[in-house]
């Protein structure tokens, strides 16, 4: 008995998906960590040669133990998870999970060891070792099982956020260069020592909280959420002063990365659009605004991330509002544009 043409052709369209969605595991699983491995060793390079070299030796230092594996004790390690499938896919569904956890803590640590690049290196080995060796995909359909649990679940980890020591990055800001470039004034008696020391040590967020602190404790508001246009229309023109030192550090200690300068230059290439100036820093996150988990306190956030006045108080749902920090950026580009005109 023949089969129907539309059974046929049914049939056809089912393999060709399975195919194509088996090429997408099977090759896509290793090409992502791959690449995300050679993004961490390349990013370690901007804290100088030696740093970089030393994320690249750790990288080899798995596949080096893999191999050696693969040629000594491949029988042994394989049959744990050969012999049983469910085993296998219980514990690769776990390893997915693990390795994403492990990914998004490790990418906030202030950790000398690069031990992201190790952690990458190390999946990428073992995946490469069970491919050539057992071909059991079980591993690979577990993983990526995993990895889809972890996403439903938590959110896709923060990758981007690679901490600055981790990657080492040796941008410090000489003394010298700090006595050239900064003017701290305040007519309020703010004591920027704190503020200065934070940002000096690369601990932005508590240089963002001690931000937020000194213009509340100015505009005499207990919460960010209270900031408005009138009120500092209140303070007009002695609060320039403040909110230029304020930029002044945030900028110098940034290398220009950070501070409302550098936000005021996006804000109006945006052309003062609000959400497409919140896209370019960072401030909105698959088409919402961020919650106060998903700031970005490192030197590898986007351009203009900080400081940010961060109100989320409001009837949003724990969602930023960025009206209060947008009154300041109008305010400060008032004030720069006054003292430009004075010098």
């Amino acid at each position: 008995m023949t089969r129907e043409p539309n059974n046929l052709n049914k049939d056809s369209l089912h393999n060709a998906v399975q195919k194509i969605f088996h090429f997408i595991v099977i090759t896509g699983l290793p090409v992502s960590i791959f690449l995300m491995l050679i993004s961490v060793i390349y990013k370690s390079f901007n804290g100088g040669f030696n740093t970089g070299i030393r994320n690249l030796l750790v990288s080899a230092i798995p596949f080096v133990i893999t191999t050696l594996i693969s040629r000594h004790q491949k029988n042994s390690v394989l049959s744990l998870v050969t012999n049983n499938s469910s085993l296998a896919l219980l514990i690769s569904m776990c390893f997915g999970f693990l390795l994403l956890t492990l990914i998004d803590i490790m990418a906030n640590l202030k950790l000398e060891f690069p031990i992201l690049s190790l952690l990458l290196s190390s999946t990428l080995s073992l995946l490469i070792f069970e491919r050539l060796n057992s071909r059991n995909e079980t591993f690979y359909y577990g993983a990526i099982l995993g990895f889809l649990i972890y996403i439903f679940f938590i959110g896709i980890p923060s990758f981007s956020s690679i901490s600055n020591n981790q990657i080492n990055v040796l941008n410090r800001v000489t003394s010298k260069e700090i006595s050239q470039n900064l003017k701290v004034e305040s007519n309020f008696g703010i004591n920027y020592n704190s503020l200065s020391r934070f940002l000096k040590s690369g601990d932005f967020k508590r240089a963002n909280e001690e931000t937020s602190s000194i213009i509340m404790k100015i505009l005499d508001v207990s919460r960010i959420g209270e900031i408005s246009r009138s009120l500092i229309r209140t303070n007009q023109g002695i609060f320039c002063k403040d909110i230029l030192t304020i930029d002044r550090l945030w900028t110098v200690y940034s290398k220009d990365h950070f501070g409302f300068q550098t936000q005021l230059k996006l804000f109006n290439e945006s052309e003062k659009r609000e959400e497409v100036f919140a896209i370019k820093v960072g401030w909105r996150k698959f088409g919402d605004p961020i919650r106060r988990q998903d700031l970005n306190f490192t030197k590898n956030a986007y351009q203009g991330h900080l400081p940010v006045l961060f109100d989320d108080t409001s009837v949003l749902g724990g969602l930023m509002n960025m009206s209060p920090h947008v009154e300041i950026l109008e305010y400060y580009s008032g004030c720069k544009t006054k003292n430009e005109s004075n010098l």
